[in-house]
């Protein structure tokens, strides 16, 4: 199974669960959906999981306190971005860990998509 939904926002937003979106879309909805399989992936004879991370993951930690960013009060996309790819890296540990299966979170690299054309980068 390989879960890749990259998403990330240049405005703050939550879902109808309360939730940053970004957050959520890299992150919860994969740790959902690899939970509902669980059983199969279990029953599996040899199961993996593959959790696209990037690299940019090394900007920014979880913010356990307030992975809503205040509310939006003090978003930053690629904070919010990064937060949910350290997420998916410390939930494919915890798969191997916990699970016992093989797991991977591999960064496909630099890509120059139009997910970045909100971004202002300065030199």
């Amino acid at each position: 199974m390989t879960d890749h939904p990259p998403q990330a926002g240049a405005t703050y937003s939550k879902t109808v669960d309360g939730f940053e979106s970004c957050f959520a879309t890299n992150h919860l909805g994969h740790f959902l959906f690899t939970n509902l399989i669980r059983p199969r992936l279990l029953a599996s004879a040899r199961p993996r999981v593959v959790n696209v991370s990037s690299g940019v993951h090394r900007a920014c930690g979880i913010k356990f306190d307030d992975f809503n960013f205040s509310d939006g009060k003090t978003f930053v996309m690629h904070e919010a971005y990064a937060q949910s790819k350290t997420a998916n890296i410390h939930f494919t540990v915890a798969l191997h860990e916990r699970w016992g299966i093989d797991a991977f979170a591999p960064t496909p690299g630099r890509q120059f998509v139009r997910l970045w054309n909100c971004v202002s980068v300065s030199g």
